[in-house]
């Protein structure tokens, strides 16, 4: 009889290392990882980006488990939400936006916990202008930005509030990168 295989995911960690707020040292989240029994955690940039390996298949109940993980270690609440890497990979495939000529644009990838109400989706896409535009493709969020528009302004639109879920952005480059694990290096 063989044994089960371990499931590879990356956790997405909302709103740590930002602006002193909920510091979260990376080598202390790889090790809270480990002594929880996930195997093979790394992480990438202060972030909050951890790739670890597990035989527990549900990602949702891995975001309920790392959330309160993280509840007993830190004392706050911080939203996570879990993709496998092949999920990861599809994310990317799925872009609508090409790589963006880091010169003048910018495109970032939302993480969302669920999938928001359609009329909620299709609110936020009816605010796309020339400057900036948004996709919803399930509990994914593309965003295109021209460089001169300041990140803040996605801050502004209050996302989550808009979307009714728990969302967590990182860049283009982060967000593929992400996919190459667990061949990335651990950093931070």
């Amino acid at each position: 009889m063989s044994q089960p295989t371990d499931n590879a995911f990356v956790a997405l960690l909302r709103g740590i290392n930002v602006s002193g707020q909920k510091l979260m040292p990376m080598a202390a989240v790889r090790e809270h990882f480990t002594a929880a029994g996930y195997r093979r955690v790394q992480t990438y940039i202060q972030s909050g980006n951890v790739y670890f390996e597990t035989r527990v298949r549900d990602a949702r109940k891995l975001e309920t488990d790392l959330g309160q993980l993280i509840r007993t270690a830190y004392g706050w609440e911080v939203p996570v939400m879990v993709r496998s890497l092949a999920e990861l990979a599809d994310i990317v495939a799925r872009s609508p936006f090409a790589a963006p000529d880091r010169s003048c644009e910018q495109v970032y990838v939302g993480f969302l916990r669920g999938v928001p109400p359609a009329a909620a989706a299709a609110d936020l896409v009816a605010r796309s202008m020339a400057t900036d535009r948004f996709v919803v493709d399930g509990a994914t969020l593309y965003v295109w930005q021209r460089k001169d528009v300041p990140k803040n302004l996605l801050d502004k639109l209050n996302l989550e509030r808009l979307l009714q879920t728990d969302v967590t952005l990182r860049n283009w480059a982060t967000t593929v990168r992400l996919t190459a694990w667990p061949t990335v290096k651990t950093t931070a």
